[in-house]
C-alpha cells in the first residue's frame, strides 16, 4: 500500500513503477506487473530498470527461446528442457518427490500456486545468458538457482548426475519456501535448502539430516569459529553471498545444529517459521527468535556439534 501511494504521489517517477512492478512480480501478479511497466515505459520509453523488467517478464511469461523442447507435467512441476526425454522424466520425478517430502516433513502450502516451472539447459552458457538479470552477480556462477521475480527452477545439465539431483533439490526447497514464507534470512534459506539437499541416502530412501562431507572439510581448511553465529544470524544478503565459501557451509551446519541435536534447539527453528510464516520480516523473525537466547552457550554448543561431525567423518 506505501508503494502504491508513491506511486499515486509522484506518478512521473519511473524508479517508483518499476519498484512496484518487481513487488507485483514476486506476488506472482505478472498482469498487474505488466500493466505498470507499460505505464513506466510511457512515461520514459528509454528507462533501463523498465526495459529489464520487460525482458524479465516475458522469460516469466514464456520461459526459455528453445526451438525443440521436451516437457514433462508431474504433481508439483512442469519440466522442460532442451535435452532428451529421459532426462526430462529423472529431473520431474527428483523435483515432485523432494517438493511431496517438504510438504509433508514442514507443511503444506495454505494457498496452491499452481506447478511450478522448472527449466533444465542442456549447456551453461545457455542457462547463464537466461539468467542475467535475473540472479544477482554471486550466483551467476552457480548450477542452478530458484527465481523469486520469475517463479521459476532453472538448472544447467552438468555432467555429474548426483551433483544435479542435488542442486534440484537444493533449487526445489528455495522454491517451497517461497511459497510457504515469502522472504528468509539468507542463513536459513541456504542452510535448510543445503541441509535438504544432503537428506536422501543412495538406496533411494529419504532420510532428514544427511551430512554434506565437502562442507565439513571447509571447517578442516579454513578453521573453525571464523565466524559466530550471532554474526552468520545477522548478517545481511549481500554479506552472506560474498562470503559463500564459508557461510553456505557454516549455514548447513547450523540448520543441521537446530533440527537433529535437542528438542530446544529445534524449538528456535519452529519458532523462526513461525514468524516468517507470519509474514514477519526476516530479520525482525531472527531478532524476536533469538534475542533472549544465551548466545555466547549456544555458540559453544553449536562449534561442539561441528567437531563431533569432522570426527566422526573423517
Amino acid at each position: 500500500a506505501k508503494l502504491e501511494k508513491l506511486v499515486a504521489d509522484e506518478p512521473n517517477d519511473t524508479a517508483f513503477h518499476a519498484e512496484l512492478a518487481s513487488v507485483l512480480m514476486l506476488r506472482g501478479d505478472l498482469p498487474a506487473a505488466k500493466s505498470r511497466i507499460d505505464v513506466g515505459l510511457g512515461i520514459s520509453p528509454n528507462d533501463a530498470d523498465l526495459l529489464d523488467l520487460r525482458s524479465q517478464l516475458a522469460k516469466a511469461s514464456q520461459g526459455p527461446s528453445w526451438r525443440k523442447s521436451q516437457r514433462e507435467e508431474g504433481v508439483h512441476f512442469v519440466v522442460e528442457t532442451d535435452l532428451d526425454k529421459r532426462a526430462v522424466r529423472v529431473i520431474a520425478r527428483v523435483a515432485d518427490e523432494a517438493m511431496g517430502q517438504y510438504e509433508q516433513v514442514f507443511g503444506v502450502p495454505s494457498d496452491s500456486q499452481g506447478k511450478l516451472p522448472l527449466f533444465l539447459f542442456a549447456g551453461e552458457s545457455s542457462y547463464k545468458a537466461y539468467i542475467q538479470g535475473v540472479a544477482d552477480a554471486n550466483a551467476e556462477s552457480t548450477l542452478g538457482i530458484f527465481s523469486p521475480l520469475l517463479k521459476q527452477v532453472l538448472v544447467w545439465n552438468q555432467s555429474d548426475r548426483q551433483g544435479l539431483i542435488r542442486v534440484v533439490r537444493h533449487e526445489v526447497m528455495h522454491a517451497y519456501m517461497d511459497r510457504v514464507l515469502g522472504f528468509s534470512p539468507p542463513w536459513l534459506a541456504e542452510g535448510l535448502s543445503e541441509f535438504c539437499a544432503e537428506s536422501k541416502d543412495e538406496e533411494g530412501q529419504w532420510q532428514a539430516g544427511g551430512i554434506c562431507v565437502d562442507h565439513l572439510r571447509v571447517f578442516e581448511t579454513y578453521g573453525l569459529q571464523k565466524l559466530s553465529v550471532d554474526q552468520l544470524l545477522h548478517m545481511p544478503q549481500e554479506h552472506f553471498m560474498a562470503n559463500s565459501n564459508y557461510t553456505y557451509p557454516m549455514a548447513w551446519a547450523f540448520v543441521h545444529f537446530l533440527l537433529t541435536t535437542s528438542p530446544g534447539n529445534r524449538a528456535h527453528f519452529d519458532a523462526i517459521w513461525g514468524r516468517l510464516k507470519g509474514r514477519i520480516g526476516p530479520m525482525a523473525a531472527t531478532r524476536e527468535v533469538f534475542q533472549s537466547v544465551d548466545m555466547a552457550a549456544l555458540d559453544k554448543a553449536f562449534w561442539e556439534h561441528v567437531i563431533a561431525l569432522i570426527q566422526q567423518h573423517r
